[in-house]
């Protein structure tokens, strides 16, 4: 993942995201599978609310 799109993804700039990218994020940030974390992050980042 590039710098570019991880500072859309903090400024908010990042329409579409590709649900894939989304996991890969949560994986490089430790966010374990089935985590109440990690659901919550996908599910903010794909409802797109910071």
């Amino acid at each position: 993942m590039s710098v570019r799109t991880v500072r859309r993804l903090e400024s908010g700039d990042a329409l579409g995201l590709v649900v894939d990218t989304v996991r890969q994020l949560a994986d490089a940030l430790g966010l374990r599978p089935g985590s109440a974390e990690r659901d919550s992050f996908l599910r903010a980042a794909v409802d797109g609310r910071a």
